[in-house]
């Protein structure tokens, strides 16, 4: 193979004489330059700390503002040796240890030295993982599960509720393999467009608020992954409470004006990239971006408010994905409600295929350029000037006998790291990706609204729905498709799926079938977002469907457990060991899991959720050791409040009238701005909340 597919990196070099007293000298600093480049971007698999000591916060933030003052530099050389400097932080002194006094004692004695400048020889000096029998990514799944509880425990006993799901839900992590890692390189199209022509720099680009971007960082959402470079929020928020904000808000800065060196550059796009396994068992990537790339992008989008949501909400061709709130429902309620009041309309599902992979760069950047050239310079200089490289670990070795696929780099002599990169489309991890993603197709959805008045185009993300009169539909729809290829999207023809409450005449089915739309009879009906949305029956058996599976008394125990239905998930919660962590995750599973759809659907369709209740009251009697049948009792002690002396795991079935007209009242105000009228076919004789 040629010689440049396999990255092997250089020997390290004999670390300079570092003096035990004083700051970093000039020869500290040039020696971050005999670190290889590839050996920082992968980081090694090293695993950082979540919450740093409070001993030790003072002088973690006297190391993150060494780093952070680099990094903002306006020469080169210093900025790339910060950022480098931000990779040996987390791997040297933030990487995981024992706690109590002597891990706090170790915390500080590394970070005296990083502050020496003994940067090299600790680098040279880390931890690196390897994979052997006791990692969980080689063992087996009945030993993973066991592990999973056991961490899920750990989550639940904080109040990390969420996290602890996500612990149990191990089986929708997919290991990576040379298959997988094929079919990862199918979802990341190549491309030869060089984007040198088109302009660097706006002169209208945005300049950080400072308040916005400190409020920014001290509201972060906890717990969320790390990308390959181990800087996490929570050390971010350390150098806000402990060390020198200005350091932090200038190096951000450089990253909102775009206008980071080339090497730094490359150390900040790279991410990690790991793969879930959908209900089909294809592969959804899912990817994790630097962690101070994604605050500036949040920092970013909070000042750019207004803004963005003068661009995405547009009568007509709304886009429910930026900048709107509870953008999800809003698409539901809107479908409804127009359907409700047009019962002869027709309602299409329009999605894109591997759409936010696909996305033509060039157009992407021109249309920035045109309706928010503030976000110009950060989208130039991550999708113009750099592609990213995003990183995958490995389960094994690749194997040597197997060709690496084109596309795809070795990145360290072990063969467990590889690097794909992102040539199309927007980067997974980016905080920005869905506002630049809605900016460009807002084009398709403004074009195709405008040549048709009579149907509305509205969208959230990708998930696209024209819904009017029919035949008007189904020219929409042959001119949307044009249009996105215009953007290097395609159209997912599998999944166009129409719907209508009455019977369509001849001459509409004909059209439809000439477009490859297939007209689903009024007695079934389609799903919008996750909620379905048509006749009472049909919404009844996919409530069922999503909590018990589909066709559940045909499914072994094994066959129902590998499923993605809620009572799979409830059956892995039934693992842990009783005490209050399972008491816990219990009433979380009770108060939380079908919020979005008892928020969406009326409640004479959820009567099977009584069954959901019986099952959540089951599992909190057998977590006390108790048998027999679940009692009227037993049920009004399960749902007595915790201050009340009861459990307090709240009943979906009693309370999902209250959730769906909470799921209106949250989005009636904004939808009646966009849609006159709207409010009327909700309240009205034959509207959704007639009853």
């Amino acid at each position: 193979r040629p010689s440049h597919r396999v990255h092997i990196p250089p020997p390290h070099p004999a670390p300079p004489d570092v003096s035990q007293q004083g700051p970093p000298s000039e020869a500290n600093w040039s020696a971050i330059d005999t670190i290889d480049i590839v050996d920082l971007i992968v980081g090694q698999g090293c695993s950082t700390m979540l919450n740093i000591p409070q001993k030790c916060k003072q002088i973690i933030g006297q190391c993150q503002t060494l780093v952070y003052r680099a990094c903002a530099s306006t020469d080169e050389d210093i900025c790339y040796r910060g950022h480098a400097l931000e990779i040996i932080l987390s791997a040297t002194v933030l990487c995981d240890g024992r706690g109590g006094v002597h891990g706090h004692r170790a915390i500080i004695n590394r970070a005296k030295r990083f502050l020496r400048g003994d940067w090299v020889t600790m680098w040279a000096e880390r931890k690196i993982r390897t994979r052997d029998v006791d990692d969980p990514a080689v063992q087996p799944m009945d030993k993973q599960l066991r592990n999973a509880v056991k961490e899920a425990i750990e989550e639940a006993e904080v109040g990390k509720f969420s996290d602890a799901m996500d612990r149990l839900n191990i089986d929708s992590l997919c290991r990576p393999s040379p298959n997988r890692v094929l079919e990862l390189l199918k979802k990341h199209p190549r491309s030869d467009d060089c984007k040198a022509d088109m302009a660097q720099l706006h002169p209208g680009a945005i300049q950080l608020d400072k308040k916005i971007f400190l409020k920014t960082v001290k509201q972060f959402v906890p717990r969320k992954g790390v990308s390959t470079n181990g800087c996490r929020m929570e050390h971010l928020a350390n150098i806000v409470e402990c060390g020198d904000t200005n350091a932090l808000f200038n190096a951000c800065s450089r990253i909102a004006d775009g206008s980071l060196p080339d090497k730094a550059l490359r150390l900040v796009t790279a991410g990690k990239l790991i793969a879930l396994l959908k209900p089909d068992l294809s592969l959804r990537p899912i990817g994790v971006g630097a962690a101070r790339r994604r605050i500036t992008g949040k920092a970013m989008c909070a000042q750019l408010a207004p803004e963005l949501s003068a661009l995405s909400h547009r009568p007509g061709a709304a886009q429910f994905a930026s900048q709107y709130r509870g953008g999800c429902e809003a698409q539901v309620w809107l479908i409804k409600s127009m359907l409700s009041l047009h019962p002869d309309w027709l309602s299409l599902q329009v999605d894109g295929v591997n759409a936010f992979n696909s996305m033509d760069r060039r157009i992407m950047l021109e249309e920035i350029m045109l309706r928010c050239p503030k976000l110009y310079n950060y989208a130039y200089m991550f999708y113009g000037r750099q592609d990213s490289e995003m990183i995958i670990e490995l389960d094994k070795p690749w194997p040597v006998d197997v060709d690496l696929p084109d596309g795809a780099v070795l990145m360290n002599a072990d063969r467990t790291y590889i690097a794909i990169t992102s040539e199309t489309g927007v980067t997974q991890g980016d905080a920005l990706a869905m506002i630049l993603f809605t900016i460009c197709l807002q084009r398709v959805l403004d074009v195709v609204a405008a040549a048709f008045p009579t149907v509305d185009v509205s969208a959230y993300a990708d998930d696209g729905r024209l819904t009017g009169p029919a035949l008007d539909v189904v020219a929409a729809f042959l001119l949307m498709q044009v249009e996105m290829k215009k953007v290097g999207l395609e159209v997912k023809t599998k999944d166009l799926l129409a719907y209508s409450p009455i019977a369509q005449p001849a001459v509409v089915l004909d059209a439809c079938l000439g477009a490859g739309i297939t007209v689903v009879p009024p007695h079934l009906g389609v799903d919008v977002l996750g909620s379905p949305v048509g006749s009472t029956e049909y919404m009844q058996q996919q409530v069922t469907e999503k909590w018990v599976g589909a066709d559940p008394d045909g499914l072994t125990m094994e066959e129902r457990a590998q499923s993605n239905c809620l009572l799979a998930k409830l059956a892995k919660v039934d693992q842990m060991e009783p005490g209050r962590p399972k008491d816990a995750l219990i009433r979380y599973c009770a108060c939380a899991w079908l919020s979005f759809m008892v928020r969406t659907l009326p409640p004479e369709t959820l009567h099977s959720l009584q069954q959901y209740d019986v099952v959540v009251g089951r599992l909190l009697m057998c977590s006390k050791g108790l048998t027999g049948d679940l009692s009227e009792y037993a049920k009004h002690l399960i749902q007595l409040p915790l201050t009340w002396g009861g459990f307090g795991a709240r009943s979906v079935a009693a309370s999902c009238g209250q959730a769906f007209i909470a799921g209106w009242v949250l989005v009636c105000k904004d939808l009646e701005l966009l849609y006159p009228g709207v409010s009327v076919a909700v309240h009205g004789p034959d509207g959704v909340l007639a009853a």
